[in-house]
């Protein structure tokens, strides 16, 4: 009875668990939905423009500006039809109605290309005001946030600014495309995507179900082997507390509460292997950031460090310079007084270097190379340090050393 008591809580818990689960990703799903549908009115608007800003780019806009109505049926007028009619043609995968130009007269716009050829509108005609035709009048380009109705149908509209060679803005294009055509594609991908969401909701909660009852089983199994576990940590248990030769716990060197003793020693011995493994890990963190032969840090941590200073450099929060030093004259002292007195002369250029950076990061970089970075530091400053440097170079050589000659930085 109490076997079937559990199964029964453990079916209801997996049935809640299940129940939460899909409700959690019907919710993801609702706002991805969203997010979606966002996505794709703003991918169907950039598509709108681009062909008004192609269009307008096709466009002479000195040409554009002096057209009047004896201009309909000239040779110009009709080259800027035909380009319009082309950038139109090429829209196979969307309902572009129709492509025009207007201008503004007072505080209308006018049409003053139509290339429509069974119903165009006449030179002069009134277009539809739209907030997005004053918008694209004072050069930037932009659609219609609703729909607009008008004699030839129901649109969403796109505009785009012409400008003359003088870079002034003397006309707009005007793309019109179809309002059901748009709602289309809208209710076409929503339903797509609903699709999409229940198929992974009824996918997901047969996972969900199967890895459930799946871990059900494995947790039947590990309970099991925690009971056999169990039995094996009570003979242990009695292996400690007593040895082998029959001695109790204190023979062995463990008080009369050997259990609890022993439990202690664990855990003594576990902190310190944590603290040997703490010691070890910057034993070799030293080793790898620490020039061994003067103590600095190595090229690697310097390329560390240029690395933290490149990310704050790109957040715009960097304010830091470099100080670069060259021990002059090594190859020389290495061919003429051998290399132990160049490895001399490379730790005492080290030790000097730290006297006047020694609260910022210095680095030996390559043989002969070391870089000290200083944060938050005028250049009058920096100036003031390397003036030390010399006043502390100068010291140095005046007295005692391992050499009988004068150590050199650049």
């Amino acid at each position: 009875m109490v076997h079937k008591k559990r199964v029964s809580f453990t079916i209801r818990f997996t049935v809640i668990f299940c129940a939460v689960l899909l409700a959690a990703s019907a919710a993801i799903g609702a706002i991805t939905m969203s997010q979606s549908g966002k996505s794709l009115r703003s991918l169907i608007r950039k598509h709108m423009l681009a062909v008004t800003n192609t269009a307008a780019a096709l466009v002479d806009g000195d040409v554009v500006s002096d057209f009047t109505a004896d201009d309909v049926g000239s040779p110009e007028y009709q080259s800027v039809c035909a380009t319009l009619t082309t950038v139109k043609d090429v829209q196979k995968d969307s309902d572009l109605k129709y492509i025009y130009i207007v201008k503004k007269q007072g505080d209308s716009f006018i049409f003053i290309v139509d290339p429509d050829p069974d119903d165009p509108a006449d030179f002069g005609e009134e277009v539809v005001y739209t907030e997005a035709q004053d918008v694209a009048w004072s050069g930037k380009p932009d659609v219609d946030a609703e729909a607009t109705a008008d004699e030839w149908g129901n649109f969403y509209s796109a505009w785009s600014p012409i400008t003359n060679s003088d870079g002034e803005v003397v006309a707009i294009v005007g793309v019109d495309f179809a309002a059901d055509w748009y709602a289309q594609q809208v209710t076409s991908y929503t339903r797509s995507v609903i699709l999409i969401i229940a198929v992974s909701l009824v996918a997901g909660g047969a996972v969900v179900l199967i890895l459930t009852f799946k871990l059900r089983r494995r947790l039947r199994s590990i309970n099991a082997e925690l009971s056999v576990l169990s039995l094996d940590l009570d003979e242990l248990y009695t292996q400690i507390n007593e040895s082998p030769d029959g001695t109790d716990t204190e023979d062995a060197g463990l008080s009369e509460d050997g259990g609890d003793d022993v439990v202690f020693a664990l855990s003594a011995r576990i902190r310190f292997m944590q603290g040997k493994m703490k010691n070890y890990l910057k034993y070799v963190h030293e080793q790898a950031y620490t020039d061994s032969m003067t103590s600095v840090s190595n090229k690697t941590a310097y390329l560390d460090h240029v690395k933290e200073i490149n990310e704050d450099i790109a957040r715009g929060k960097a304010d830091f310079a470099l100080a670069i030093f060259d021990v002059n004259g090594l190859k020389n002292v290495n061919d003429t007084y051998g290399h132990d007195t160049g490895d001399r002369i490379i730790i005492d250029s080290a030790e000097l270097i730290c006297r006047v950076f020694a609260d910022e990061h210095v680095f030996r970089i390559g043989g002969d190379e070391f870089v000290a970075i200083v944060f938050s530091c005028t250049a009058e400053e920096l100036a003031a340090r390397f003036e030390k440097l010399r006043s502390v170079l100068a010291d140095f050589n005046c007295g005692k050393k391992d050499y009988d000659f004068d150590l050199s930085l650049s």
